[in-house]
């Protein structure tokens, strides 16, 4: 393949897959390669992650606040360039109210074709447009739920309360005095079960207490 590289995002772990900044084909594409790990990684978990964030990319195809699939690579994932900030970038005042309303939306969207993120607790997995668009960014534990699978629309019910948790505790950060009593309800609950959430597990922050 044919590229220019810009500049090496995150090489964390060897779990982990190598995110680089590239020019393919005269675009900035974002490259998820597990290609330098070792074969045991690449063959296993590199191949469960992979698969699974590419057809949840599809999947989610054409929704604005999704970056798009681009292509497949051997070993990894070419993703659409958004240029932006992540949300832990900004410090209280710099974002507008209008953001929580504007990522509400992006998340009903998703919701709507069956898939729930799992990890937008993370700041780090919301970029921020110029214009203050927010788009949703690493789907590698992203789940699909068939509507017409039983079990899995009961677990997807269930799973909606991590994904809406995870808005209202940004809300509550930055627009506290915007919080209904409703909404403090639901985020309470949804630190309870943050608490029993194998993949990114947390405890409260002081700030983050409602």
């Amino acid at each position: 393949m044919d590229y220019q590289l810009l500049d090496v995002i995150k090489d964390k772990s060897l779990l982990t897959p190598v995110v680089k900044l590239i020019v393919y084909r005269g675009e900035k594409v974002i490259w998820k390669d597990y290609s330098s790990r070792p074969w045991w990684v690449k063959r296993s978990l590199g191949d469960i992650l992979i698969n699974n964030e590419g057809s949840i990319l599809k999947r989610l195809s054409g929704i604005k606040g999704i970056p798009r699939l681009i292509g497949r690579t051997p070993d990894g994932l070419l993703i659409e360039y958004i240029e932006g900030r992540f949300l832990h970038k900004f410090k209280d005042g710099e974002v507008p109210y209008e953001i929580i309303k504007r990522l509400e939306s992006v998340v009903s969207e998703v919701h709507a074709c069956s898939v729930v993120h799992l990890d937008l607790a993370q700041r780090k997995n919301i970029l921020i447009t110029e214009d203050f668009h927010p788009y949703l960014v690493d789907f590698s534990n992203a789940l699909y739920s068939r509507p017409n699978a039983l079990f899995f629309s009961k677990m997807f019910d269930y799973l909606l309360l991590i994904d809406k948790g995870s808005i209202l505790k940004f809300k509550n950060r930055y627009f506290s005095d915007k919080m209904t009593e409703g909404e403090k309800r639901y985020l309470r609950m949804f630190w309870f079960i943050r608490r029993f959430w194998i993949f990114s597990p947390k405890t409260f922050r002081a700030k983050d207490r409602v």
